[in-house]
């Protein structure tokens, strides 16, 4: 029997022989001066190995990915578990999906970080994951350090409060509302499609300058012309600066008709509509919209499906006001819903899988969303109920309320026409409102949890995170000479600012020179695909072709309008409020909005509670141990007068290789098999998880196995032996670069048993 010891240097106290092409401290050769007999039918074993961590961490594909959730919390057991914030049953109950991170995403299997480099990687992870425009780029990870300097972990601050003007720079609202014609936009369409828009028509001020926000068709246009921006309005509203609000002057798309007279004149008044919508990198026609034929449209969605989709309104919308200037039927005039010249309808684009019309057929068009008509003249919130404040004159209730409410035909309390459009949003509720020409306002429709589930607007859940503004026309009808050109424009609009750009993807103006908005960075007004656009969530999972996770949160029950919270089985409404409330922004403006139900949450390990959240495996790297949810707190002692959210390690990482090592002897004619590499290799020994337990994750490590595990070497005559070839590899058989220094590995060598 033999001992045989092995190194790659020869002092143990000097951390050197990195960069040494032969003694490396996981790949090196020992050299004998005279050669080794190996007597015949023997064997060798791993006696002992004594390595160095240099205190990095190997991380391999099992530690990369955890994932975030901002909703309401889940139950434990079915009980809030001391955390009032845990207010739903399940996850079908959530307006929110767990957001896969995967840390450095693209790189190899195997990644080599300190501390820092960790941390960073999940603050840029994060960052860009987080899309909620609240969020967006405002998360920070941060070294969590005692007094005297050594690393405890990371704390995590989700910087929530966006200010009003009056506060710092970095958290101010960009009211800017680029030209809807401007020279870029102008230039790109050329660009793309080689000429300007049939139908387009590019607004000027007088002096010759592109209007802000203005969308206008000059001549007669057979199709559907409509126009997306690209920058969302943010989820909060304060009691001084009303901060998401997207408002639309309507004015000449109905001119031609005057409130009151009965007549309808369809030569002179166009089909028009206003709204938010998400973005999306799905293609139905082409993808910039400006003239074109449809709109931007998800993959899980088609404009003909269900009882209610007009031929003219061809794209998705989240949200919108429109009308039309003819009678029309719903469903392409199969039996849906009746539409009347004139009347302002209010739709969605939800599930409702009671609704099995339209032109799309199969069992999967009634799990996809459609554009369903919201029946506001039911809505108890609205101004246009029975005996509601906006109908017929002073104090003159409507003598039938339920229908809609007729720009052609009816007139308004105050005895002024409708002007103007607004939406406002407040996490995730919307609240339309109309403002007639004497300045009035009216409430067409708002969230309140008492009412019954079909009363309220479908919630702003995570696939409405991000929405924007959209407008379209169709002047098909018009036909009055001089008649032809109308127009919508945007006149008030709350989006991100700094904050929400993507650093390299911002916008810019038409001589390249960056655009900017007090002095900040405007971004995210153009198509997704393009400089300055913005990819949300929807858009990276459609990108990625899983647009059906959006399709799976849709169709939760709580949302689905087909479902049996909405509709009993046969097809009438439930007079029940939605067992799942909506959360809105509460708080005084500016100092300490914050939301009043969700908040963000880590998944570090595979929940049965958050799901799906596969292949999650990241709460010991990151100082949750044994922890497979991390909920935030609030800091009200956040600096800069905002509420932001914390959490903080509750452990001190184990800051070591989450790859385990194995010694093998490369130059041997030993055989053992490397199933997960599925083939035969010269491994030896496996260095257990254990051995690197040192409380830093750096420094000298000793193993001496408690049995010896022998292979046989395979030799049936006497084995000449000149040098020894070790390397140290994890288990896809990559070097394992966490070493430094002196690595010593003792073999036993002894004739088969």
């Amino acid at each position: 029997m033999s001992l045989v010891v092995l190194s790659n240097q020869q002092s143990e106290s000097e951390l050197l022989g990195q960069e040494s092409s032969i003694f490396k401290p996981y790949s090196f050769r020992n050299a004998l001066s005279s050669t080794l007999t190996i007597p015949r039918n023997s064997q060798i074993a791993l006696q002992s190995a004594k390595i160095n961590l240099d205190g990095s961490v190997m991380i391999g594909g099992d530690s990369k990915v955890f994932y975030l959730y901002f909703g309401q919390g889940i139950k434990f057991n079915g009980s809030t578990h001391g955390n009032s914030w845990n207010t739903i049953d399940d996850m079908e109950q959530s307006t929110a999906v767990p957001i896969r991170i995967n840390l450095f995403d693209g790189v190899s299997p195997t990644t080599k970080v300190n501390s820092n480099e960790l941390g960073e990687a999940v603050e840029k992870a994060l960052r860009e994951s987080f899309t909620h425009p609240q969020f967006m780029n405002r998360v920070e990870v941060q070294p969590k350090l005692t007094a005297t300097g050594d690393f405890q972990g990371y704390e995590f601050a989700f910087r929530a409060g966006i200010l009003g003007n009056g506060g710092a720079a970095a958290y101010q609202l960009n009211n800017y509302i680029p030209p809807t014609g401007s020279a870029l936009a102008l230039l790109q369409w050329q660009k793309r499609y080689g000429g300007v828009a049939n139908g387009w028509l590019y607004p000027a001020n007088p002096d010759g300058t592109p209007a802000a926000g203005k969308f206008s068709l000059p001549i007669l246009f057979g199709s559907t012309a409509s126009v997306t921006f690209n920058v969302p309005p943010l989820a909060n509203v304060g009691t001084t600066n009303l901060k998401a609000e997207c408002e639309y002057d309507i004015t000449e798309a109905v001119l031609g008709k005057v409130a009151g007279q009965p007549d309808i004149d369809p030569t002179t008044t166009v089909k028009w509509f206003c709204g938010l919508g998400r973005s999306s990198t799905g293609r139905q026609g082409d993808q910039v919209r400006q003239g074109a034929r449809n709109n931007i449209n998800p993959s899980y969605y088609r404009y003909n499906n269900g009882s209610d989709y007009l031929q003219w309104l061809k794209f998705f919308y989240d949200v919108g006001v429109f009308m039309t200037n003819e009678n029309q039927g719903g469903g392409s005039g199969g039996g849906g819903y009746q539409y009347l010249a004139g009347d302002m309808n209010v739709g969605q684009c939800v599930c409702d899988t009671f609704d099995n019309a339209g032109n799309v057929r199969g069992g999967g068009a009634r799990f996809m969303p459609k554009m369903k008509v919201y029946p506001y003249w039911n809505d108890p919130t609205s101004s246009f109920t029975a005996g509601g404040s906006a109908w017929g004159g002073a104090g003159t209730a409507e003598p039938n309320p339920l229908r809609p409410f007729n720009l052609f035909t009816d007139v308004l309390n105050d005895g002024g026409t409708v002007s103007r459009v607004m939406f406002r949003v407040n996490g995730e509720t919307c609240k339309i409102l109309i403002e007639s020409t004497a300045r009035t306002q009216y409430i067409i429709c708002d969230y309140d949890d008492t009412n019954d589930a079909h009363q309220n607007l479908k919630p702003l859940s995570q696939d409405c995170w991000n929405l924007y503004p959209m407008m379209a026309m169709n002047n098909q009808r018009v036909t009055a000479a001089g008649s032809r050109q109308k127009s919508l424009t945007i006149t008030r609009f709350s989006g991100a600012n700094d904050n929400f750009r993507v650093p390299g993807n911002e916008w810019v103006n038409a001589d390249g020179t960056l655009a900017t908005h007090n002095g900040l960075p405007a971004g995210g007004w153009n198509d997704p695909s393009l400089p300055g656009g913005y990819r949300d969530w929807n858009a990276h999972l459609e990108q990625n072709s899983q647009g059906e996770a959006v399709q799976g949160l849709m169709g939760r029950p709580f949302i689905n309008r087909g479902s049996l919270i909405y509709r009993d089985a046969g097809g009438n409404y439930v007079a029940a409020p939605n067992p799942v409330k909506y959360g809105n922004v509460t708080g005084n403006d500016p100092t300490d909005l914050v939301y009043n139900l969700q908040r963000p949450a880590l998944i570090l390990q595979d929940s049965n509670r958050y799901t799906p959240t596969p292949e999650s495996s990241s709460a010991q790297i990151l100082g949750f141990k044994n922890i497979p949810v991390q909920n935030t707190e609030i800091d009200q002692t956040a600096t800069g007068s905002k509420v932001d959210w914390y959490m903080s390690s509750t452990s001190v990482p184990n800051f070591v290789s989450t790859k385990s090592i194995f010694v093998r002897l490369d130059n041997f004619t030993q055989e053992s098999v490397n199933a997960f590499r599925g083939n035969i290799s010269k491994i030896i020994a496996h260095l257990p998880r254990f051995v690197q337990e040192a409380p830093s994750g750096e420094g000298a490590m000793y193993l001496e196995p408690a049995e010896r595990v022998y292979l046989d070497l395979n030799n049936s005559d006497v084995l000449r032996v000149n040098s020894f070839d070790v390397s140290l590899v994890y288990q896809d058989e990559t070097y394992a670069t966490s070493l430094q220094g002196s690595t010593i590995i003792v073999l036993h060598i002894r004739p088969k048993e």
